[in-house]
C-alpha cells in the first residue's frame, strides 16, 4: 500500500475532490463534505493506466480498517460478470464490516445489467452513475441490486498537480 499524493491516473484525486474539496476559497469546486478527513491509499501501479493489484487492494482495505476509517470508497471492479469472488477479498470485506466500516463500490462501467465485484457483495453499497439529465450514464452498469445512483458523468473536480478536470 502506498499512501501517497502521487496519483498518476487522476481518478483518486478526482473522487477525493468530489468528497472533500475545500469550499469558500475562490478556487475550483466545493466537495460534498468540506469537514472530512481523507486517507488516500493507493493500490494502483504507477503506469497511469489505473491497473490495480488485488493484494494491494486487500492491504489498503485492511489498513483503512485498522486505522479508523469509517467509510471506504472502492470505485473499481475486480473481474467481469462471470468472475467469482476472491476468498481473500471476501475476508477483507467481512473484516471491515465487522469493524463497522461502510463500504461503497462502483457498479461497473460496461453499461450492462450486472453488478461488478465488490459492488455485488451484500455488505457493500453498490453505486451506479447518472448523467446531468438524471438518466443512467450509458457506460454505467445497472440492475435490481443497485443501492443508489449518483451523478457520475462529466463531473468537475480536483485533478493531480493542483488542477481541475471534468471526468466520468
Amino acid at each position: 500500500v502506498c499512501s501517497s499524493d502521487l496519483d498518476y491516473n487522476g481518478h483518486g484525486t478526482h473522487i477525493a475532490g468530489i468528497i472533500g474539496a475545500a469550499t469558500d476559497n475562490g478556487l475550483g469546486i466545493a466537495g460534498i463534505n468540506w469537514d472530512v478527513s481523507i486517507m488516500p491509499l493507493k493500490a494502483a501501479d504507477n503506469s497511469g493506466g489505473g491497473y490495480l493489484s488485488l493484494s494491494e487492494i486487500i492491504e489498503a482495505l485492511r489498513y483503512a480498517e485498522d486505522h479508523g476509517d469509517d467509510v471506504v470508497n472502492m470505485s473499481f471492479q475486480i473481474g467481469g460478470a462471470s468472475s467469482g469472488e476472491d476468498f481473500f477479498m471476501e475476508e477483507a470485506i467481512e473484516y471491515a464490516y465487522s469493524k463497522g466500516v461502510t463500504m461503497i463500490a462502483a457498479a461497473g462501467n460496461e453499461g450492462q445489467q450486472w453488478l461488478a465485484y465488490p459492488a455485488r457483495h451484500s455488505k457493500v453499497i453498490a453505486v451506479s452513475a447518472i448523467g446531468p439529465d438524471l438518466n443512467r450514464a450509458s457506460w454505467s452498469n445497472y440492475g435490481n441490486n443497485i443501492d443508489v445512483a449518483s451523478p457520475g458523468d462529466s463531473i468537475l473536480s480536483t485533478w493531480p498537480m493542483n488542477t481541475f478536470a471534468s471526468a466520468s
